[in-house]
């Protein structure tokens, strides 16, 4: 790898240096949207305020910085627009092609904008000072600028020793160049666009673009509502849109972009009745204006799909005219259902339609059993019932943490809910983590090493005890205890005192660094004997500790085999990103047979179905290949090596 180097770059005047490095935009890097240099206000050239480093791509937590840029002035190729108010990253040309640079507003000047558009009148002096009165006012234009300092886009706090106020030396063509002043935020231009219809479900309406300096600009509030888009202003503080009222053809500025209105012309065919609404993106408790029979219908406008909504569409179907969402309407394709859904939360809410975006006049139901007559699964996965209530039918979701679905043929098995504990934050402090001046982990080569007596004394619920020739043992109280050695890469794992296996580890661990600390675990080797989780940045600034706890209700009645097979029907509840995943600790139920001939079937889960946007319901089901006569199958939920649950049962095969 190259050492770190400090370079300056030589700026010429028609000379400029010109790199032979590929010129792609950023956007191939997703999380660093940016534009080229000179459009809306980045500039072409940057001045760099203090050291500076550089990198390949624009991900400082992805990449180590090749070298540092002393302070000078660097040209730029493209750059985030926020660049003026919050920390950017720069593409610019360097000796070894093109860089990129991470700016904050306090370590960075800027040539100002060619042109400004004042969008009020405003007062020009003949030199910056308003104590000699104007010379004249200028109307509402676009205005050229001669000068505005380095500085021009930013004040307090941002930048400190900056003020709000900025003069600027503009040209006139009668008067010759004189001054405006005006707050920072207000030098930026007015762009034109569209014009165009959008749908705003709500929004604030200002009279100028100016919302920054804690005048209250505010016109009024707005949704939901159709406005029409005609201008952007962009100004050191960010955009806002010009919009015009349809009603009254009022000219006012908003912060955002709605969603855009298009013309249509053409059929939607629906197997499902249509609500129509009389606005798109309704109000929660509002009840469609008209359901119609299943038909095909006329669409003449739609709005695209906004974050997790669905399309929009203006339809008219006979005298008969509104919006119509999906997801504002009943679904086309339920599955009839045969379960059984045991509410266990305390509120479960019900819903006009399933998704969630339409209340069934705020109906609720405690804790019960119901039984839904259809599910339906989302786009994201989660499964949604129709059942029968007391306000006729309605669709709910499920708690994944609480609730429970009955499967037919699935009463004998097992069921698994894992259950959460809260994580607790550790900051590095001094190269490692503590808690109440008990040192549980350090910071070693980008890497975490954990003191596994003091982590499990202080997070719990295990007991740490040293034992004879260097041992030590942990067990957490439930039946699961394991054994490691300093400088012995193999542990021992027990279930209530008996030998369950062993375990390699990734490193062997490390002698004890505090008294009675216990051996250093590196993070894979405590994950998986702890059944810890560990949460943490790339540079390793925090960590937060969690642990999953698995819950297991037991068969009610004895399971049989056939077909050579004894099967053990299981379900579980569990986090989807954890269950889904691939980690070590995802959880898996093993059958093992000790007879003469030793068999074992290990069982991964697979997803059934969402529960909610966090919960999932997964199928564990493990099955074993057994010879006719009786065995002896033990039954072992793990999560890493950790073991949750064990049980042994007596099996006769035909």
């Amino acid at each position: 790898m190259r050492g770190k180097k400090r370079i300056f770059i030589l700026l010429c005047a028609g000379a400029l240096w010109l790199g032979s490095g590929s010129a792609a935009m950023a956007s191939e890097y997703e999380d660093t949207p940016t534009v080229p240099a000179g459009t809306g206000l980045v500039p072409r050239t940057l001045t760099l305020l203090e050291g500076t480093p550089y990198y390949v791509i624009p991900n400082a937590l992805k990449n180590k910085a090749e070298g540092d840029l002393e302070p000078q002035t660097v040209e730029v190729l493209e750059a985030e627009t926020g660049w003026a108010w919050n920390d950017a990253w720069w593409k610019i040309k360097t000796p070894d092609g093109s860089r990129w640079v991470k700016t904050r507003p306090a370590g960075i000047a800027a040539p100002a904008p060619e042109t400004v558009t004042l969008l009020e009148e405003t007062p020009i002096y003949p030199a910056p000072d308003e104590s000699s009165g104007p010379s004249a006012r200028l109307s509402p234009q676009d205005v050229r600028v001669v000068d505005a300092g380095s500085r021009w886009f930013c004040s307090e706090p941002v930048c400190p020793g900056e003020d709000r106020m900025k003069w600027v030396k503009i040209e006139t063509s009668w008067l010759g160049d004189q001054w405006i002043h005006l707050p920072y935020y207000a030098l930026g231009r007015v762009e034109p666009m569209g014009p165009e219809t959008q749908f705003y479900s709500y929004t604030e309406l200002f009279g100028l673009p100016y919302a920054y300096d804690g005048i209250n600009r505010q016109v009024r509030r707005e949704g939901p509502v159709f406005l029409k888009t005609d201008a952007v202003f962009e100004g050191p503080a960010g955009k806002l849109y010009r919009v015009e009222d349809e009603d009254d053809h009022v000219r006012l500025w908003t912060w955002s972009v709605g969603q855009k209105v298009t013309p249509a012309a053409e059929k939607l065919t629906r197997k499902a009745p249509i609500s129509l609404y009389k606005l798109p993106m309704t109000r929660f408790d509002e009840e469609p204006s008209a359901v119609l029979e299943p038909q095909t219908v006329e669409v003449f406008e739609k709005i695209a799909p906004a974050y997790y909504l669905d399309d929009w569409f203006h339809v008219r179907a006979g005298e008969a005219e509104g919006w119509f969402s999906p997801l504002y309407s009943q679904p086309e394709d339920p599955v009839p259902e045969k379960v059984a859904l045991d509410l266990g939360a305390e509120v479960t809410e019900l819903f006009r339609y399933p998704g969630g975006q339409a209340t069934l006049n705020y109906g609720r139901l405690g804790p019960q059993t119901v039984h839904p007559d259809a599910s339906w699964t989302g786009k994201e996965g989660t499964r949604w019932y129709r059942i029968p209530t007391y306000l006729g039918p309605a669709w709910i979701a499920l708690d994944g943490q609480k609730d429970r679905v009955l499967i037919p043929g699935r009463e004998n098995g097992l069921e698994v809910h894992a259950e959460e504990r809260t994580g607790f934050y550790y900051p590095l402090e001094e190269g490692g983590y503590s808690f109440s001046g008990v040192r549980l982990a350090e910071l070693e080569d980008g890497g975490l090493v954990f003191h596994s007596a003091n982590l499990a004394r202080t997070y719990g619920p295990y007991q740490a005890e040293a034992q004879d020739g260097g041992w030590w043992s942990f067990s957490d109280g439930s039946g699961y205890a394991f054994r490691v050695k300093a400088g012995e890469r193999t542990a021992a794992t027990f279930w209530n005192g008996t030998p369950s296996g062993t375990v390699q580890l990734k490193e062997a661990p490390r002698e004890p660094a505090l008294p009675m600390a216990g051996p250093g675990l590196v993070l894979e080797d405590m994950e998986r004997l702890f059944g810890y989780t560990v949460e943490s940045p790339p540079d390793r600034g925090w960590i937060i500790l969690h642990r999953t706890d698995y819950r297991v209700t037991e068969p009610g009645a004895s399971v049989g085999a056939a077909g050579g097979e004894w099967k053990l029907p299981a379900l579980l509840y569990d986090r989807r990103a954890f269950a889904e995943g691939e980690s070590e600790l995802r959880p898996s139920l093993t059958l093992q047979s000790g007879d003469g001939n030793a068999t074992e079937a290990v069982a991964k889960s697979k997803l059934l179905y969402s529960l909610d946007s966090y919960s999932g319901l997964f199928d564990l089901t493990a099955a074993l290949r057994l010879s006719p006569g009786k065995h002896t199958v033990t039954a072992v939920l793990r999560a890493g090596e950790k073991i949750h649950w064990q049980r042994s049962f007596q099996v006769e095969v035909p």
